[in-house]
C-alpha cells in the first residue's frame, strides 16, 4: 500500500457577487457569455443565477458562489466556504487587465441591452452618450470589435 497526495491545482477563478457591480470577470468568463455558454435568470432580483453550460452538463451559480477554470478549461462551481477551504489567493489581476476585459466586454456587444455590465445604467438614454457616460466607449469599441 502507497500514500497519495492531490497534485497542487491552480484554477483561475473569481467570487461571482450576481450584481453590477461586479469588478472581476476574466477573459473566459466573458467570452462565455457572449457567446451564449453561460446566461442569467432574474436578473436585478434577489433571485438572480447564472447558468453554465459544459459538457458535463448545466451548472448553477448563486451569488457569492466561486466560479473558476481548470487548466484544461473546464469550468467548475464552487460554493464560498469550500472554495476558501481549498484554494488562496495567488495574485490579483492588474487595473489594466479589467480595463482590458471592460473593452472585450464593450467590443463583443455585451451593452446592447440594459442593465449596463460595467455602471449598472438601466434609464431612458441608455444609448445616449450625453446621458449615459459608457455608451460612447460602447459605439467606439463595438465598432472595432465587428
Amino acid at each position: 500500500m502507497a500514500l497519495y497526495k492531490n497534485k497542487p491545482v491552480i484554477l483561475d477563478a473569481f467570487k461571482w457577487t450576481g450584481t453590477p457591480n461586479q469588478t472581476e470577470d476574466p477573459i473566459w468568463m466573458v467570452t462565455a457569455i457572449a457567446s451564449g455558454k453561460a446566461s442569467f435568470a432574474n436578473l436585478g432580483t434577489n433571485r438572480v443565477s447564472m447558468t453554465i453550460f459544459a459538457a458535463e452538463g448545466s451548472l448553477q451559480a448563486l451569488p457569492g458562489d466561486y466560479i473558476a477554470q481548470d487548466s484544461e478549461g473546464r469550468i467548475h462551481i464552487f460554493p464560498p466556504a469550500l472554495f476558501e477551504k481549498q484554494f488562496e489567493e495567488l495574485a490579483k489581476p492588474s487595473k489594466d487587465y479589467i480595463a482590458e476585459l471592460e473593452n472585450r466586454l464593450f467590443e463583443l456587444g455585451a451593452m446592447n441591452s440594459s442593465p449596463c455590465f460595467k455602471c449598472g445604467f438601466k434609464g431612458a438614454g441608455y444609448f445616449q452618450p450625453n446621458i449615459h457616460p459608457c455608451a460612447k466607449l460602447h459605439r467606439e469599441l463595438y465598432k472595432e470589435g465587428k
